[in-house]
């Protein structure tokens, strides 16, 4: 067995890869208070990871799930915004 965890990896490229798909799916919002806080020393501080966020990360991100629709693609949809309440959204 090999579990692979990454973003992206709805891409048609690897889909036939894939036996089990499971997406973790987080509003922006969290996932912009989570990313900025996890890398703003990585990216010059809070402010700046927040805008590298809204511009890099969650632009690309947006147009991922725009024009692959990784939430169709799934298994498993959980909704991850809340740690301490994962909901499971949809099992096929």
């Amino acid at each position: 067995m090999l579990v692979t965890d990454g973003c992206y990896l709805f891409k048609p490229v690897f889909n036939q890869h894939w036996d089990l798909r499971v997406y973790l799916k987080t509003d922006f919002a969290t996932a912009l208070e989570r990313g900025a806080r996890r890398d703003q020393n990585g990216l010059g501080g809070y402010d700046e990871a927040k805008q590298k966020f809204i511009s890099r990360y969650h632009a690309a991100s947006k147009r991922y799930i725009s024009e692959v629709s990784p939430e169709l693609l799934a298994d498993w949809v959980f909704d991850n915004t809340d740690f301490d309440d994962l909901i499971a959204l949809s099992v096929t």
